[in-house]
């Protein structure tokens, strides 16, 4: 660039101060609107999958047409035994989820998202543990908890008392971190207290966790599980993770709007950046 042009090109640049001016704020402005609007469609689509993510499976065994992993539907526990009997399997762990109520000392009432599954590895256990430790929840009535949900549950952390659909919880692990897309409190529960606070039968399950023997090929596998189970289907986590994003990013009114938020940001800030540059 020539030493005249450039000079020529400040000198138009800041003959008016005032536009100049409007001009970065507008930049600014398209810059941080596009940023926090794909900052948020990023988060959202990782949260919705977080619990899935670090969920240890090599196959996950889910009710036939299940949507997402808050999508609960019951399985007979018998589908574990025969999945543990089908060649390449090592083992198939038992997973409960469901909806229930927390009612805090106060009275307030809250819906919760439960979690159950056997204490010993390899389960769906809690992560990021602040306080307490798996094993606590052993301890008759215990439960786990995030940090993050503390405000809305109305509790002070560790050893509080409350109710779960009538029965009593005390908290004696703290998570920090693990969010729901729904908002919805996660608390995290062994197996069969899974199924008493939700009111679930004893031989009913909701998920199977599968973990493959040394040297199984995933897809044979699968393909002999869906062959031996009935109204099930066989899915990698990768793609029950997916199942679960699109559902809640683009088969519902919150997850569309987010979408649509991210993209007309995108559309408005470039616009800004386009009409103040001209």
């Amino acid at each position: 660039m020539s030493p005249l042009i450039l000079t020529l090109a400040v000198q138009n640049l800041f003959y008016d101060r005032w536009r100049f001016i409007a001009t970065i704020v507008g930049i600014v402005f398209s810059i941080v609107l596009v940023t926090v609007q794909m900052g948020l469609f990023v988060s959202f689509s990782h949260m919705v999958a977080t619990t899935i993510d670090h969920a240890p499976a090599d196959l996950w065994i889910v009710p036939k047409g299940t949507r997402c992993f808050e999508d609960p539907a019951p399985l007979d526990e018998s589908e574990r035994f025969r999945a543990l009997s089908v060649k390449g399997v090592a083992d198939a762990v038992s997973i409960v989820v469901g909806f229930a109520e927390w009612q805090a000392s106060s009275g307030k009432r809250t819906p919760i998202f439960i979690i159950g599954s056997p204490l010993e590895p390899p389960g769906l256990h809690a992560w990021n543990l602040v306080a307490g430790s798996v094993r606590a929840l052993a301890i008759p009535d215990a439960v786990a908890i995030d940090q993050t949900y503390f405000k809305q549950l109305e509790s002070k952390g560790m050893l509080d008392i409350a109710e779960i659909n009538g029965k009593r919880a005390q908290v004696r692990a703290v998570t920090k971190g693990i969010r729901s897309f729904t908002t919805m409190p996660a608390v995290f529960v062994p197996l069969n207290r899974a199924r008493s606070y939700i009111g679930m039968a004893p031989d009913k399950i909701t998920f199977l966790l599968v973990h493959l023997a040394p040297e199984a090929k995933l897809f044979d596998v699968r393909s002999r599980l869906q062959r031996a189970l009935s109204n099930v289907e066989v899915l990698t986590p990768t793609e029950f993770a997916s199942r679960s994003r699109s559902f809640w990013l683009f088969g519902t009114g919150a997850g569309a709007g987010l979408f649509a938020g991210a993209l007309l940001g995108l559309m408005v800030g470039r616009v800004i950046v386009v009409q103040t540059l001209y």
